[in-house]
């Protein structure tokens, strides 16, 4: 019975120590759970949330309350020597209730209030797809980099059985020292390959691990096809309208533009008069102790009061000039950022479309590739090919795959951007992304 539970203790433990496999997906929600700045985006988004009650305050009515206890002593020439006077004693209290009529600084405070709470919920979804975008283009930097460092050890240890044949031949007379040259060439430069290769892998795993808080070593995904459901993606990215103004980052830019026109309108107010009305409450109560006189006064009034400021030396007017020239800027600002997301969109789209293009060209070029590696090696055996030829097909060979993973990051990456730009970078379009990256093995071998 001990050893059992020794056993089951040491099968839990090694359980929990087991590596697990990261897809993208999991990176995504170990992102937003991890990454202080989307933390940092929530909590101002809250924060901007409250403008929306201050700018509603502004219209609201204000009420106050105003009381007061003093003791005085009087001197009194009349009193006996000795006299200390005599103390008078009050109490006082005023209810006061004010509530704007007309007041258009206090309107245009209201509105920029609602911009401003909008504008910060613009803004944590724009942080929010940066981490989205960063982390998923991380973790494909990830699978580019493991694939071209796999292809750079595969010729390396090809090249290095090559150069150990061609040694052997030069043993035997049949090859010389051109031939050993050419293929410890053919060998170091797959090493600097590798080399680079490992230095990208680990310098994009260290990303990964800054943005999610996971092991970088343990992402899980490889290139090997495009999403089953490419051409109704790119029919229903073609045919659904543009709505440019819902895009967070316009959304953000009109919100600032709106934000400066009621700095406009406020500015302007105060050139008109202002109206309120006023009511108001008083009670006093009030004792002198000499001669025992009490006496309570009540009072209460109601009205409308009015204030226009007149002149006020020009700086109000200057003030104006400025806050309309800042919102012209602005308004600018939103025409170009418009014009250059029309054209970032139909650039993505079309990089889309020549990603998956290039996939099948570059998927057909590996293969031929290695179809013609196995003739040269092949014809090297009969003594028709060269040394140099086998070096030449292994080097074409793994350019080949090289430019095959760079087209399927390239695609993917296309995906991402494009979402980015039109603000619709979700979890229904990565979860998909996700399942095209992580096939079963019946599914590598069959692309193969």
């Amino acid at each position: 019975m001990q050893r059992f539970r020794l056993l089951s203790v040491l099968a839990i433990s090694w359980f929990h120590a087991a590596p697990q496999a990261h897809t993208l997906m999991e990176a995504i929600e170990a992102a937003r759970r991890y990454d202080p700045q989307l933390a940092a985006a929530q909590a101002e988004r809250s924060a901007s949330a409250e403008q929306r009650i201050q700018g509603r305050a502004q219209l609201l009515p204000y009420v106050s309350v105003d009381s007061r206890y003093g003791v005085s002593v009087d001197g009194d020439r009349s009193s006996m020597p000795g006299s200390l006077g005599s103390e008078n004693n009050g109490l006082s209290g005023t209810l006061g209730l004010r509530q704007p009529l007309f007041d258009l600084p206090r309107m245009a405070r209201y509105r920029r209030g609602q911009a401003a709470s909008e504008e910060g919920i613009a803004a944590f979804e724009i942080v929010q797809q940066k981490l989205l975008y960063e982390t998923a283009s991380t973790y494909l930097d990830i699978l580019v980099a493991r694939q071209n460092l796999e292809t750079a050890e595969t010729s390396m240890t090809l090249l290095s059985k090559q150069l150990a044949r061609v040694r052997e031949e030069a043993n035997l007379g049949l090859a010389d020292m051109v031939d050993i040259d050419e293929s410890i060439s053919a060998r170091d430069e797959a090493l600097a390959e590798r080399i680079n290769a490992l230095h990208m892998l680990r310098d994009r795993q260290r990303d990964f691990t800054r943005l999610t808080g996971l092991n970088g070593e343990q992402v899980e995904g490889q290139f090997v096809a495009i999403p089953a459901n490419h051409e109704q993606l790119v029919g229903e990215l073609m045919a659904s309208p543009l709505m440019i103004d819902t895009i967070p980052t316009i959304q953000q830019s009109l919100l600032e533009a709106e934000i400066a026109q009621t700095r406009v309108q406020e500015l302007r107010g105060q050139h008109l008069p202002r109206v309120e009305l006023f009511a108001q409450v008083q009670h006093r109560d009030y004792q002198r102790s000499a001669i025992r006189d009490t006496r309570r006064e009540h009072s209460s009034s109601v009205g409308v009061a009015m204030s226009w400021e007149l002149y006020a030396g020009g700086s109000t007017e200057s003030q104006v000039r400025e806050a309309e020239l800042k919102l012209l800027g602005q308004q600018e600002k939103n025409q170009a950022l418009k014009l250059n997301v029309e054209a970032a969109i139909q650039k993505q789209l079309l990089a889309i479309e020549l990603g998956k293009n290039q996939i099948q060209a570059n998927a057909q070029r590996a293969h031929s590739s290695r179809r013609k590696l196995e003739a040269i090696q092949a014809g090297k055996d009969l003594g028709i090919r060269s040394n140099f030829d086998i070096l030449q097909a292994e080097k074409d060979s793994a350019d080949a795959k090289r430019k095959l993973s760079d087209a399927y990051h390239a695609y993917y990456n296309a995906h991402l951007q494009l979402a980015v730009t039109r603000g619709t970078l979700d979890d229904h379009l990565l979860a998909g992304l996700s399942d095209s990256l992580n096939v079963s093995a019946k599914q590598i071998e069959a692309a193969k």
